[in-house]
């Protein structure tokens, strides 16, 4: 019924209540951002759940979705695929209070995942910088791992425009990542990245 409409109208009309248009955009979309997902988290179970806990939040807060914005339906919703997956990992990564014993020690896996945490946070951040297309740059070529050629005729753009959002996407996340360290170094956030 619904196979012709762009996920962007599929959400319109889903944002309206209509549990088949949503039931389309669940199934149009919810193995490639399985994979996704998969590629973050590296374990199925947490993958799917992510994937499933993105789709039920549109689903109860429709009004997430802003047409007026502009952006693609996929653009939009890998951003929460993708903050899902740092929450994920971020949980995955609390260490459990320390005793009271008199020299408490922390195993080295213990510091590989509280770098880890720190390191996704300030990813998380440095993302949210990016404008939507070099979110989207990023997304398909770095994340879904799409050739140039099929990116760029997802953004319908050419392929040497993709190439040139993909540098300055690169470089800004890289400046941007930088940039949150370098200010977090004063928080004890210590390491140089």
């Amino acid at each position: 019924m619904y196979k012709h409409q762009s996920s962007e109208q599929l959400m319109g009309l889903a944002c309206q209540g209509d549990k088949q248009a949503f039931t389309g955009l669940v199934k149009r979309h919810s193995q490639s951002f399985f994979r996704v997902a998969l590629s973050l988290l590296h374990n199925e179970q947490e993958a799917e759940d992510v994937v499933q806990d993105a789709f039920l939040k549109i689903w109860n807060k429709p009004k997430l979705w802003d047409p007026s914005r502009g952006a693609k339906f996929t653009t939009w919703f890998y951003k929460i695929v993708f903050y899902g997956c740092l929450d994920k990992i971020r949980k995955n990564s609390r260490v459990p209070a320390r005793s009271t014993a008199a020299e408490p020690t922390i195993d080295p896996k213990q510091e590989q995942q509280i770098d880890l945490k720190k390191r996704m946070d300030i990813l998380k951040n440095a993302m949210e910088k990016l404008n939507d297309k070099e979110n989207k740059a990023v997304f398909l070529c770095l994340i879904q791992q799409l050739s140039h050629a099929e990116a760029a005729e997802e953004m319908e753009t050419g392929v040497r425009s993709l190439q040139g959002i993909l540098m300055r996407a690169k470089t800004r996340l890289r400046s941007n990542f930088l940039d949150i360290c370098n200010k977090r170094k004063g928080k004890n956030y210590g390491r140089s990245v």
